[in-house]
């Protein structure tokens, strides 16, 4: 059966790479890619495809919220996100709000992504490897403090603006990531740094020579 693919994605390089990847497979068509939300509906009900990749910074609003209204309407819509922030409750609140699948762009390749869109496609469940060891890892280190887990870059852009005074719709907007993926970021480096008050953050920022006093 042939897997028609809808990519709803505001990343237009890594939308075309992925389109011009997939189109080589014999049994998945890439019916359209579309970066603007306002489209998104009238594009799913013109190609009705197989499975919807929706990249979690496609919506203006929070993504789950997004998938959650939308599947009210098209409860048949096998919605597979993919994301760059890895985060247990980020990847839960996505299943909860009606997505099949989700997959960590960073750490996937693109056989763990065919094998997505082909589960997800059958109406099943997919997580890809590296979100089934966050959630486990979850349950039993949820609020320990990893401090050798070393700041990604997006991590580290994140906290050089907070250090600025920047507030989350302002980090937001300047990176062109969700506020809600802003908070993410900085629940994550709390956790890794082992702080919990924004000022802390700063701190460390000075610290490491993240950001200048």
């Amino acid at each position: 059966m042939i897997k028609k693919l809808l990519i709803a994605s505001r990343r237009h390089i890594n939308s075309e790479g992925v389109f011009l990847r997939l189109s080589q497979e014999p049994d998945i068509h890439v019916a359209e890619w579309i970066y603007e939300e306002r489209r998104f509906e009238k594009t799913y009900i013109e190609h009705q495809p197989t499975v919807v990749i929706m990249c979690d910074s496609f919506s203006e609003r929070h993504t789950g919220q997004f998938i959650r209204q939308f599947k009210g309407d098209h409860k048949e819509a096998n919605i597979l996100v993919a994301s760059n922030t890895i985060d247990r409750q980020l990847i839960m609140e996505f299943m909860e709000s009606g997505a099949k699948g989700f997959l960590a762009m960073q750490y996937a390749d693109f056989d763990e992504l065919f094998a997505a869109i082909r589960a997800v496609g059958c109406g099943n469940a997919y997580l890809c490897q590296k979100s089934t060891e966050t959630l486990l890892g979850g349950l039993f280190n949820r609020n320990t403090p990893n401090h050798n887990e070393p700041l990604s870059k997006r991590e580290k852009q994140v906290i050089r603006l907070i250090s600025d005074g920047r507030s989350s719709k302002e980090i937001a907007r300047i990176l062109d990531i969700s506020p809600r993926t802003v908070e993410v970021h900085r629940r994550n480096m709390m956790r890794k740094i082992g702080v919990h008050k924004t000022a802390e953050l700063t701190r460390y920022a000075i610290r490491s020579q993240l950001a200048s006093i």
